[in-house]
């Protein structure tokens, strides 16, 4: 099933490829679409694709993939951390892609309303059946409009950076059994962190192997 889903991200991200390719030189801006394009492959080769290498979980290869190039067509640069390990397999995309998708997408509105350069870092590691992500990002962080009236504190469930995603990825998380919590609210220049822990969602790599999960 994660390999599938893997499968219908990539088709899907190279479906949306192709359409704004094809619309920049319908539209005459062939150099447009040569740079577009340029872009795409510098994000894959020189950010994305030498710590996704050492991930080697093809969901997760396929999905931060995608939401790299979504990053870049905002001017924000997303970066996995060379201290990310993942040993297992995904075997609940949906759940991960809601969880970390939303975290990703808040992190990544945060970041365009900061300072360049523009960058969102995603840490992922597993432990038997459970996958905790940490996501920072170059924004402004938790403070001013994020912080309620009456309190001095940013609320964790607040609206961060225009995402409206945070509550659903929160429910999703409690009902794994786990939790979505801010971990530092930023500010003064420094962005914030979220992070997640998602029991039930991994596979270890010897579960798939015997269930057809993984192959060579």
């Amino acid at each position: 099933a994660a390999m599938t889903n893997a499968l219908r991200v990539q088709r899907h991200e190279f479906a949306n490829r192709l359409h704004v390719t094809a619309g920049l030189i319908d539209a005459g801006r062939v150099g447009d679409a040569r740079a577009y394009l340029d872009e795409i492959r510098d994000v894959t080769d020189e950010e994305i694709a030498p710590a996704l290498k050492e991930l080697g979980e093809p969901f997760l290869e396929s999905f931060l993939e995608a939401k790299a190039v979504h990053a870049a067509e905002r001017g924000v640069r997303l970066r996995v951390g060379e201290d990310s390990l993942v040993l297992g397999m995904v075997h609940s995309p949906e759940d991960v892609a809601t969880v970390l998708g939303n975290l990703i997408d808040n992190a990544v509105t945060a970041a365009v309303r900061g300072d360049e350069p523009r960058w969102v870092d995603v840490e992922l590691l597993d432990e038997a059946d459970t996958l905790v992500v940490s996501v920072s990002d170059s924004g402004p962080g938790m403070a001013g409009d994020d912080i309620p009236a009456g309190t001095s504190e940013p609320d964790p469930d607040a609206v961060h950076g225009r995402g409206i995603g945070l509550p659903l990825a929160r429910e999703i998380a409690a009902r794994l059994g786990g939790r979505v919590w801010l971990a530092d609210a930023g500010g003064d220049g420094a962005g914030a962190i979220f992070c997640a822990r998602m029991p039930g969602v991994m596979r270890p790599a010897s579960a798939s192997h015997s269930e057809g999960g993984r192959t060579s």
